[in-house]
């Protein structure tokens, strides 16, 4: 191989990463990430929701 047909040092490290495990981890790293999110959303909107409803019980 001459200079110019060497591959990249940064497509050299990503060679590594192919892998099926490596996608299955990085999907369910991904799903976890979602549902987190999610979860805490669905928390903050159900603790607002119980302020009010609180609140309304006062008046």
């Amino acid at each position: 191989m001459s200079e110019a047909e060497k591959e990249p040092t940064w497509k050299k490290f990503l060679k590594h990463f192919h892998d099926v495990l490596i996608y299955v981890l990085l999907v369910a790293a991904g799903v976890t990430a979602i549902l987190d999110i999610k979860c805490e959303y669905l928390s903050w909107r159900s603790r607002c929701s119980l302020k009010r409803s609180s609140n309304s019980l006062l008046l």
